[in-house]
């Protein structure tokens, strides 16, 4: 019997498996592999060796920490971000940009109030992109859209700039979204 985490992963009914990324310190000990059944935080984590948490794709234990098992883009939804277009989500779209990788950015309306910066090598050639701009309802919400809402205080949503490392970032680039200045 399998249990579906999200459409590409299935896995054994009888894994180990916890709620949420907070109850990781529940953990007993023995087990080396957990399946944080969250629909938008969740996935198959493996026991490391203690190293810096992100939110995302590592996470503290007791005595040690949980690495993210996946392949492909960063979900922003993994470091907390809602799709609500009331909570703040400037730390997780910080963080996943912060890695480096290819960040997708789900459905939905997602509020920032601070610029989210590009700018060390780890962005050279980075993809942010989502499931699709909103050209047919500017100024407004829509549905199976990303839309990202940038409060009053943001004047820069997203800003990239290498110049200190005394270099440049190429490639970066953005697609199927909809950054809303409103």
């Amino acid at each position: 019997d399998t249990v579906t985490v999200d459409s590409t992963i299935n896995v054994l009914e009888n894994a180990y498996t916890i709620a949420t990324v907070g109850d990781f310190s529940t953990v007993p000990s023995g087990i080396t592999t957990v399946i944080v059944k969250d629909k938008d935080r969740g996935g198959v984590f493996n026991r490391i060796t203690s190293t810096t948490a992100n939110g995302g794709t590592i996470f503290s234990g007791t005595g040690y920490s949980w690495e993210r098992q996946y392949s492909g883009a960063v979900n922003v939804k993994w470091f907390g971000a809602k799709n609500d277009g009331v909570f703040d989500c400037t730390t997780a779209f910080q963080a996943s940009v912060d890695l480096g990788r290819t960040v997708y950015i789900p459905s939905g309306n997602y509020v920032v109030s601070a610029t989210i910066n590009l700018t060390t090598t780890a962005n050279h050639g980075q993809l942010i992109y989502g499931d699709g701009p909103d050209a047919a309802n500017p100024g407004g919400t829509s549905v199976n859209k990303t839309i990202i809402i940038p409060t009053n205080a943001v004047s820069i949503c997203f800003k990239i700039d290498g110049t200190s490392f005394a270099n440049y970032i190429q490639y970066a680039g953005f697609e199927n979204l909809t950054v809303d200045m409103i």
